[in-house]
């Protein structure tokens, strides 16, 4: 029986359950008895926690898609016995107050939807139907356009609706996400100077103000990199990986003197046990770093946290002026 399934009478009680001393000090909580039938048992528990709790349209819609996911059978180590949906679609829409259109679209969210892309539509950051049509992409790049904010994840969905490749998905390296200054400044204060940023646009470089930086027509990849060096790489696949391999590499054959990495803290990446297994120091920044927009707009704060790597000779320099901003390990 599920922890939210209430205690079904048995046969022959006729005996009312007696209150008893409740709380988390002694573990035990008054038991509501259910009259109802084992059928109706999730509109049950449906109407009692819609009552306790304010769910947006899309959270509904995301509570009846997974109701209706639910499945029911005789034996779990029986492969081949019948197993059959608890609750429909149309049903699971009534007893969530929304459409059998908006349950199709949890529907599919919560079977092809990157775990990232779940949560971003349980925030209510992201409509369930926008969802939908991102969802449609391979996961490392609904990643991306998550990171990215609610703002790239609707042009996303725009352009997949009209039949058109999503910029923001293409992993082109075009950063239309840009970091906030006080990160950058503070960078260039751990390495004295930034000299090179290999994955960059003209617009990024009113930021970084590198004097040297190569665009994605460039090809940062295939360039060298000298003196001091900042890249926040693109975060979909391959293309992250790829940077992470090159500074690596670069690092090792020591074509540059110094550089600070920003990327997500995707600790359970091999490609980011690489640089950490090679870095001189990492901050773990607290909280997530809010992006700026074509705009100047700081509004693109990703779901996951992230890291910021450092490679050089003065791991003292990244506790100085990073410390304040996560935990620094060296």
């Amino acid at each position: 029986m599920s922890p939210l399934t209430p205690p079904l009478r048995t046969p022959g009680d006729d005996q009312p359950v007696m209150p008893r001393p409740r709380g988390p000090e002694t573990g035990v909580y008054i038991a509501r008895v259910y009259h109802g039938s084992e059928t109706s048992v999730e509109a049950f528990v449906v109407s009692l926690n819609l009552k306790r709790r304010h769910l947006s349209e899309e959270q509904r819609a995301m509570v009846a898609g997974r109701l209706a996911n639910l499945k029911h059978g005789d034996n779990q180590y029986t492969m081949d016995a019948q197993i059959c949906a608890s609750t429909s679609q149309p049903d699971a829409a009534e007893l969530l107050s929304v459409s059998r259109r908006s349950v199709q679209h949890a529907a599919v969210v919560l079977k092809d939807g990157d775990p990232e892309l779940v949560a971003a539509v349980d925030a209510g950051s992201v409509a369930v139907s926008t969802a939908a049509e991102v969802a449609r992409l391979p996961k490392d790049e609904q990643r991306e356009v998550v990171a990215a904010g609610p703002s790239a994840v609707k042009q996303t969905a725009k352009a997949i609706r009209e039949g058109k490749r999503p910029h923001v998905a293409n992993n082109s390296g075009n950063m239309e996400w840009y970091t906030p200054p006080e990160i950058i400044e503070r960078a260039r204060r751990v390495m004295g100077n930034i000299d090179c940023d290999p994955a960059s646009t003209e617009r990024a470089n009113e930021i970084i103000h590198a004097d040297c930086f190569y665009t994605a027509e460039d090809d940062g990849l295939t360039k060298p990199w000298h003196g001091c060096v900042w890249l926040n790489p693109p975060y979909g696949q391959p293309e992250i990986a790829q940077f992470a391999e090159a500074v690596v590499a670069k690092n090792a054959a020591r074509e540059f003197e110094q550089a600070c990495v920003l990327v997500n803290n995707a600790t359970e990446t091999n490609w980011f046990q690489s640089m950490l297994r090679d870095c001189t120091a990492v901050c773990f920044l607290k909280g997530r770093v809010k992006f700026i927009d074509c705009d100047g707009n700081a509004t693109g704060a990703p779901l996951q946290g992230q890291a910021l790597l450092y490679f050089g000779d003065d791991a003292s320099a990244m506790q100085e002026h990073f410390g304040d901003l996560g935990v620094v390990l060296s």
